[in-house]
């Protein structure tokens, strides 16, 4: 059992292990500990949705499942590293490896852990529409923690464009970019300029809001882009009575900060598209349940898709078909 050591190391020590995989600690053990633990949680899973079905649909359920995580990261993770080393990535291969096999391992244990509610319905109820629907969800629950596990160790060991304002970023006059802080911001049209970026009416308002911050630079730094920064928000700050603004930060990005933040931008993209992908293996791996009255296969005919049988099945469970 020493191969549950990682997965149980990615649930407690969370901060520790993007540490280790940041410093290349033990990577290669990290992955087949990981390869092996998931492995294991997809098989447990997949037997239990498959014994809604039968003890042949279970077998079948238990090999295809952890099958179908793997596919989905063989065919999506090319495209990611690729796309990061193009964009100025200084991450190994083995560690993108290792963060995206955690938030596998986050996946599975949340799917084991919803197995009690799964075996209640599957005991309790014989409706194969509403089981499915059921398991979608809890696919997409599971499925959506361990993305946010696997974005916030990308960004746990890559450089962030504020952390390099510290480090790499320097600006034409050999001092460091400058950061516009709202708060700092006391002139009137300048806070009414802050407000208008967080809350445009459109995005014509956003030129003019850039413009009139760009106004309280040196006129040497006018021109260089603005950084909108998401991750700055302070919703437990109480200041806006007092003529202060909470919103966020705004940073003038220099060619390493335009890179880190294209490479945000890109997982953001890749993580929809790995949803995709998963979904639609999902669809040609079919069946995992196993339809009452239908003969045990292992593969079904592809026809249609994932998003049309789930419309399907939501229409069946309301009464429309």
């Amino acid at each position: 059992m020493e191969f549950l050591n990682v997965p149980m190391t990615v649930l407690r020590r969370t901060k520790r292990f993007f540490k280790e995989i940041r410093k290349k600690i033990q990577i290669k053990p990290k992955i087949k500990s990981l390869l092996a633990a998931n492995a294991v949680f997809f098989a447990i899973y997949g037997c239990i949705i498959g014994a809604f079905s039968s003890l042949p649909q279970a077998m079948s359920s238990a090999v295809k499942l952890p099958l179908l995580f793997m596919l989905t990261l063989i065919v999506s993770f090319p495209t990611l590293y690729i796309i990061n080393l193009l964009q100025g990535s200084r991450n190994t291969i083995g560690q993108y490896f290792a963060l995206i096999l955690g938030s596998t391992a986050v996946t599975s244990v949340l799917l084991l852990g919803f197995a009690p509610i799964t075996i209640l319905f599957m005991i309790t109820s014989d409706h194969y529409q509403f089981f499915k629907i059921l398991n979608v969800l809890l696919f997409t629950f599971a499925g959506f923690a361990g993305m946010k596990f696997f974005y916030r160790g990308v960004q746990s060991i890559e450089e962030s464009p504020q952390s390099e304002l510290l480090s790499e970023g320097k600006a034409d006059d050999g001092q460091h970019p400058q950061v516009i802080e709202n708060k700092d911001v006391t002139d009137a049209e300048a806070l009414e300029s802050a407000d208008d970026m967080d809350n445009p009416e459109d995005e014509s308002e956003i030129d003019v809001a850039e413009d009139r911050i760009r106004a309280f630079l040196p006129e040497s730094r006018r021109d260089e882009e603005l950084y909108f920064d998401d991750d700055f928000d302070d919703d437990d700050d109480d200041d806006e009575d007092q003529g202060h603004v909470r919103n966020k930060p705004r940073y003038l990005l220099t060619p390493a900060q335009k890179r880190a933040l294209g490479r945000r931008r890109t997982l953001r993209v890749w993580v929809m598209l790995y949803g995709l992908v998963g979904s639609q293996l999902a669809w040609v791996l079919r069946p995992f349940f196993g339809a009452p009255g239908e003969e045990f296969e292992i593969f079904r005919t592809i026809d249609g898709n994932f998003f049309t049988n789930i419309i399907d099945a939501l229409a069946r469970i309301f009464g429309f078909k």
